[in-house]
């Protein structure tokens, strides 16, 4: 009877770990589509059904492809997330509609420039696309500042000084218009090997409209450092300088001891 209870108890041990296995690969298998925001929290999106447009047929029997998009002008930047990293040919499907990808936003997610009109319904369903999704405005604000503007970027008129960074596919002249829209001076630009960064003044209520711009990819304010004032007016000794002094004291004291 009591190994009989024995066999039972480990059964039933056998069975919860199981479980307890089988539950965490569920919970691994939803958090590889998450999305870690700014502020802490994580967003795990709803799958999304691609390629309803291009199952359409026309008049004449022949399928919508909807590949003539990829030739308009006016374009955006978007999420894609996929159900595993796309192959090649999954890449090429999309590039032949327009799709460019940026760089990489996660787990099987990316930013990608596309055609303004394409929609999910667009986008054919075996490029492997589970979401297609806007990128928060939140996103792109600085992260370790937030909206809260540092006190080193707040000028004596009350304007801010903040660092706008563009994508790697905007153009000179597409950042220059943005620039020139919210800064109440001439902007600064500066050239990194595949974007553009811009040095603007403007006024505090512009940053979450800045940050709303597709050609914005984030935010940030500029460096500062608190400024040792005897240092400056020569009344310090620097750092490096400091160094020296005590080592030369420390060499006199050991010789004096010889």
């Amino acid at each position: 009877m009591t190994a009989n209870r024995g066999k039972t108890i480990i059964l039933f041990l056998v069975f919860m770990l199981c479980v307890s296995v089988a539950n965490a690969n569920q919970t691994n298998d939803s958090d590889k589509y998450n999305f870690d925001r700014y502020g802490g929290e994580k967003f795990t999106p709803q799958p999304m059904e691609f390629g309803k447009n291009l199952q359409n047929k026309g008049q004449d029997g022949v399928g919508v492809s909807g590949s003539t998009k990829a030739n308009e002008t006016e374009r955006k930047h978007m999420l894609l997330q996929f159900y595993a990293n796309p192959n090649e040919e999954q890449q090429e499907m999309l590039k032949e509609r327009g799709v460019n990808f940026v760089h990489g936003a996660g787990t099987y997610s990316f930013v990608v420039s596309m055609p303004a009109s394409l929609t999910p319904a667009d986008l054919p369903a075996e490029a492997g696309l589970r979401w297609m999704g806007e990128i928060p405005v939140e996103n792109k604000y600085d992260r370790t500042f937030g909206l809260n503007v540092p006190e080193w970027a707040r000028m004596e008129d009350g304007h801010v000084e903040i660092v706008i960074c563009f994508y790697e596919d905007v153009t000179y002249e597409e950042a220059q218009n943005i620039a020139n829209k919210y800064s109440s001076s001439t902007p600064q630009f500066y050239l990194y090997p595949h974007s553009f960064n811009s040095h603007v003044t403007t006024n505090e209520s512009n940053i979450s409209l800045i940050a709303s711009e597709d050609f914005v990819e984030g935010l940030t304010y500029p460096p500062g450092e608190l400024v040792n004032e005897d240092l400056v007016n020569g009344k310090a000794i620097p750092d490096l300088e400091l160094i020296f002094v005590v080592l030369a004291i420390f060499l006199a004291i050991a010789i004096l001891k010889k």
